[in-house]
């Protein structure tokens, strides 16, 4: 009699946590369907003005009450100016100036000289923004040869010879 009891009072929790399970997943099918419905109506507003991803995010900003159809919402992720990103010639000219120092940092005896007469030149020849580039080069260099040199891949000696490169 008592193990009848027993599983039925067992029968009973799992037919609870079915069901719980069960209203979990209804719940989560219906904020789905709300979601696919709000991006309908946010389509049939705006077209394809928006990759899906915004879309789906804009709906959901909705349903939380955080955004409103009228307008597209205020935030970043919808502005429509995309990021900064550097000037290529910029990235190019960065990646150069660091190749010519890890370049001079491990070639022994770089001709300095001829290094140090083309930089001056350069500077003879160019604008003053150019030469502030220039010089923002160099510091960089520089602080990246003091860095080796604090980590010890270089010596004193080094460190002192490259940095008249």
């Amino acid at each position: 009699m008592e193990n009848a009891k027993i599983i039925e009072k067992r029968v009973q929790n799992m037919m609870t946590v079915w069901e719980n399970v069960s209203n979990h997943r209804r719940a989560v099918v219906r904020k789905e369907d709300k979601i696919v419905a709000e991006i309908e109506e946010l389509k049939n507003l705006y077209g394809d003005r928006l990759p899906p991803y915004k879309y789906r995010l804009w709906a959901e900003m909705i349903i939380v009450g955080t955004a409103t159809r009228e307008s597209i919402p205020d935030v970043p992720m919808f502005s429509t100016s995309p990021a900064k990103w550097p000037r290529r010639d910029n990235l190019s000219e960065t990646i150069t100036a660091v190749g010519r120092t890890i370049a001079c940092a491990l070639t022994p005896g770089a001709g300095s000289s001829k290094n140090a007469t083309a930089s001056v030149e350069q500077v003879r020849n160019s604008s003053t923004t150019e030469k502030a580039k220039l010089r923002s080069e160099v510091i960089k260099q520089v602080k990246d040869l003091f860095d080796l040199k604090q980590l010890g891949a270089i010596t004193e000696e080094e460190y002192e010879e490259k940095r008249h490169c």
